[in-house]
């Protein structure tokens, strides 16, 4: 018996989507700061940074990982579910 082997192809995704994709976002960490009340510093320091770390996400300077996303989440009162479904609605908003 044998296993059969796939592939999956993914198309390359151009720069202008990637610039595209991480200004998205950085808008809803942006709304999520905003709507939780918390400035800058407030959730820098939350989250043990400092206040530039919150200024470059906000502006698109710097990407996160995933577990940087999850405790922004959860600095702002969400779930990392409901952060990421706030980015696909703002993405599939935009096409």
């Amino acid at each position: 018996m044998g296993y059969q082997q796939s592939c999956v192809y993914f198309a390359p995704v151009s720069q202008s989507t990637v610039k595209r994709d991480y200004r998205a976002l950085a808008q809803v960490v942006r709304q999520s700061r905003e709507v939780a009340g918390l400035t800058q510093e407030e959730l820098a320091e939350k989250l043990g940074k400092p206040q530039s770390f919150v200024s470059k996400v906000e502006n698109g300077d710097r990407s996160l990982d995933v577990p940087e996303l999850r405790a922004i989440a959860h600095a702002t009162g969400l779930t990392l579910v409901e952060i990421v479904t706030q980015y696909e609605a703002l993405l599939n908003a935009r096409k």
